[in-house]
């Protein structure tokens, strides 16, 4: 349900099997899901209409499909809180968040999409793609699936900034770094833009020895930094037809084999020599 709104189909988040080969190992929460429940369920203890001024996340650890997670709030003034995101006691992600009350939302005539966003395949994107790549996202906000994943955030927060939290899922997870990538931190703030309706992006820093990806984001309520990385590509492994020469028929016939970790690595090729034999 958050794919269909944001628009991030990263396998990483959604393909089991595919997931297996991943950095992770297995299915990972998208980072501003996580982010934005964690602003929905704040919401819910304010009454009014607001706008963000400010928002700060980092995201420490993965989550995975099924933890149970705690907000806990470190510091909670009117206007600015601080919230840890935590799991069996184990902080998963921090956010600091600025806002200031309104008496209505934005202009009407100039607001998101209100469609979902089209569904594309991630971006594949080699080292030297990355150094000052840039592009344009259209801001989408589907109402009716919107409303029903976070109901006091559509009740009220800005449309354009939460289509803007939305769009960094789309853009990390699909357009860059695409496919292999990991988003760690986001810092944005209420800027004057004279950006309509889009959110703009330029990769203004990349470091090939950690991976890192500094990318520069404005959008036309919401403009600041994001920092995502670069995760490793699944190492293809040689296939059966090449390692059934290795072994000779029926080698391992008489004997039984548990392999722990069989979906890449050693394990994957331990598995399929077996196999073959």
């Amino acid at each position: 349900r958050f794919m269909v709104i944001s628009g991030d189909n990263n396998p990483v988040h959604l393909d089991p099997v595919r997931a297996r080969r991943f950095l992770f190992g297995k299915p990972v929460v998208h980072g501003a899901h996580i982010l934005m429940w964690a602003l929905d369920s704040l919401f819910a203890t304010r009454k009014g209409t607001y706008r963000i001024s400010a928002v700060r996340a980092s995201f420490r650890r993965p989550v995975f499909p099924g933890d149970q997670l705690t907000i806990e709030y470190p510091s909670d003034a009117e206007e600015s809180v601080r919230l840890d995101i935590t799991s069996a006691g184990e902080v998963k992600a921090s956010v600091l968040v600025e806002f200031s009350r309104i008496h209505s939302v934005s202009d009407q005539t100039r607001s998101p999409h209100p469609e979902a966003p089209t569904l594309c395949e991630p971006r594949v994107l080699t080292d030297d793609d990355l150094p000052g790549l840039e592009g344009t996202l259209a801001l989408h906000l589907p109402e009716t699936e919107y409303r029903r994943l976070f109901p006091n955030l559509a009740r009220s927060v800005e449309p354009f900034q939460v289509s803007a939290l939305l769009s960094i899922s789309r853009l990390v997870g699909v357009e860059c770094p695409g496919l292999n990538s990991i988003l760690y931190e986001i810092d944005l703030s209420d800027e004057a833009s004279q950006v309509r309706s889009d959110m703009n992006y330029r990769v203004t820093a990349f470091d090939e020895r950690t991976q890192r990806v500094s990318l520069d984001v404005v959008s036309p309520l919401l403009s600041g930094n994001v920092i995502a990385f670069v995760r490793p590509e699944p190492v293809s492994q040689a296939d059966c037809a090449e390692l059934s020469v290795l072994v000779e028929d029926n080698e391992f016939s008489d004997q039984n084999a548990l392999v722990v970790g069989a979906s890449r690595g050693l394990g994957e090729v331990t598995a399929k020599l077996l196999a073959m034999g």
